[in-house]
């Protein structure tokens, strides 16, 4: 190589290396949105169980994989077919062993034992809501629609451990106080419940663990940091799963994934660095 290809080479790797730091740079910069009112890291019914949280999440948002340019494919594990749910039949299942519920409209972010706790001693000490009865909440709860709230009737099981939730659009707060009553009172009750069996497909769990990592961020923050990619020298691969229909600023959180073993080793310390970047490879794990 003559001297002049040389210095031509350097060049070019020096402006490369620049025009790499100044994406950095404007990625320090960006305002990483708080989510802890989209997703508090502990969460009152699903503390106990990160897979059902990430059940949860995935079901509501969109993913966008950052990746290299390569001759080579990449690999993009269709993360909305991770979790798979069957319909199993009615099946009883005894209030001891729920874990939590699958809606609720509490503001608190609290263990569901906790929870259990307060909304027992609400139920039976409030004026004007307390039961005077475990069979009268029971009631409430599993058979009658007061309020246009429908009773539980669904459940969720399990495969990996066995856990319950119950399936709910209401009602979870006496539920609850159904689940801690039985437990004070020593009753054992149980109800047979329409249950749904969720099971997690490996291979898709671990090929997203083995290639990437993903944060849970807020989606404008998202909707930045993808811009500043696209226009920036690195020109990654960015594919966003389902197709951006709805623009990422109108939703409320994302995931953003980075491949591993590449050159955004620097941008992917920014995230883990970042409070309000949530890392959700741990997420993934049983």
């Amino acid at each position: 190589m003559s001297v002049k290809n040389t210095f031509k080479t350097l060049f070019q790797i020096i402006i490369s290396e620049m025009r790499a730091k100044n994406t950095i740079k404007r990625i320090q910069e960006l305002k990483f949105n708080d989510i802890s009112k989209y997703y508090p890291k502990i969460s009152i019914f699903y503390s106990d169980e990160k897979l059902i949280t990430l059940k949860n999440i995935l079901d509501k948002i969109q993913i966008i994989y950052i990746n290299e340019k390569s001759e080579y494919p990449n690999d993009y594990p269709r993360l909305e077919n991770l979790f798979e749910e069957q319909f199993i039949g009615r099946k009883k299942v005894f209030f001891k062993d729920f874990h939590g519920v699958t809606c609720s409209k509490a503001d608190g972010i609290i263990p569901f034992e906790v929870f259990k706790q307060e909304e027992y001693n609400f139920y039976t000490t409030n004026s004007e809501k307390a039961y005077k009865c475990y069979e009268d909440i029971r009631n409430a709860v599993l058979q009658t629609s007061d309020d246009g709230e429908s009773p539980i009737i669904s459940a969720y099981q399990l495969k990996w451990n066995n856990n319950y939730y119950a399936s709910n659009h209401g009602k979870s707060h006496r539920f609850s106080a159904l689940c801690k009553w039985n437990e004070i009172e020593n009753k054992d009750d149980s109800e047979f419940f329409n249950v749904t069996e969720v099971s997690i497909d490996n291979k898709i769990r671990e090929e997203f663990l083995t290639t990437y990592h993903g944060f849970l961020i807020d989606s404008m923050t998202a909707f930045n940091a993808k811009e500043i990619l696209e226009k920036s020298s690195i020109k990654p691969v960015i594919q966003v799963f389902p197709p951006a229909s709805i623009e990422l600023f109108n939703k409320d959180i994302a995931l953003i994934a980075f491949g591993k073993k590449t050159r955004f080793d620097k941008i992917v310390d920014i995230f883990f660095e970042n409070k309000n970047a949530i890392h959700i490879n741990e997420y993934f794990k049983e």
